[in-house]
């Protein structure tokens, strides 16, 4: 390529770039390159949150409630077991099953309806729970001058309505959520996953608001469109770990299971 033909193709490069939604800073060369800085802060404005949310998303109305989601938020330590004793029973039986008939079929069968009952279980307790029969509207709401934060996220269940001017600081703490590896069927994507927003106000309160119980990333972007002060921190911690506690057991579950179903093949017709 020839040199003079290099700075246009730069500023074209550019152009695209930000037509993309992705904010480009210093120069395209080996010296003078700013990227975005991995694992830090960077300040919340229209750049910054077309890089983080992506610009389709960016361009659709601002949403200014956000229904809280009961189910996400944390279980009260009291009702740890009676949610999940179901689960106990079902994995006990699931074994004896395995062991007295060898059906992998309907081990898995009555392992998942033990989960599945468990579920059920936690999103009533949890409706139970924070609601307290008491008929509120459990909803974020942003405006241009306030933001209320509905009494489901404090002790005292009372519903918090904080005005812009009072607020010291807002921090939302994310990382990206990738998926697939870019081969074959399975194409890589990834997708902003905020853990919390950590919102300080000036009377000394600090509220902490877990991202997965609400529409997190579209409320960042209401957040950048009423000029509200705010940070994204990015941190490495792994987006979505709960898959992790998921798929890894049914993985070796699975591996167990085939295994001994192997196993039972072997005694029973070759030996």
């Amino acid at each position: 390529m020839k040199q003079h033909k290099l700075p246009t193709l730069v500023q074209q490069c550019r152009k695209e770039l930000m037509s993309q939604g992705i904010n480009v800073v210093g120069q395209f060369d080996s010296v003078s390159r700013k990227d975005w800085p991995t694992f830090s802060s960077v300040p919340l404005d229209q750049d910054t949150v077309k890089a983080f949310i992506g610009i389709k998303l960016f361009n659709d109305p601002i949403k200014l409630q956000y229904p809280v989601t009961l189910f996400m938020l944390p279980l009260p330590r009291q009702y740890f077991h009676q949610v999940w004793a179901s689960s106990y029973i079902s994995f006990m039986a699931a074994l004896f099953i395995l062991y007295s008939s060898h059906n992998i079929v309907a081990g898995i069968v009555v392992a998942l309806f033990g989960v599945a009952v468990s579920a059920v279980r936690r999103k009533l307790i949890c409706d139970k729970h924070y609601t307290q029969g008491i008929s509120t509207p459990n909803e974020i709401v942003i405006s241009e001058n306030s933001l209320v934060i509905p009494r489901v996220y404090f002790e005292d269940k009372q519903v918090r309505q904080i005005e812009k001017s009072a607020i010291k600081s807002i921090n939302i703490v994310w990382n990206w959520y990738k998926a697939g590896d870019g081969d074959g069927t399975w194409r890589q994507y990834r997708r902003p996953f905020v853990f919390r927003v950590n919102i300080d106000v000036s009377n000394g309160e600090s509220i902490t608001l877990a991202g997965q119980t609400f529409d997190s990333n579209k409320f960042v972007i209401a957040l950048s469109q009423l000029v509200y002060s705010a940070t994204l921190t990015q941190i490495p911690k792994i987006a979505a770990v709960w898959r992790f506690y998921i798929l890894i057991p049914m993985a070796i579950a699975l591996l167990g299971m085939t295994g001994f179903g192997l196993f039972s093949l072997y005694i029973r017709y070759l030996v």
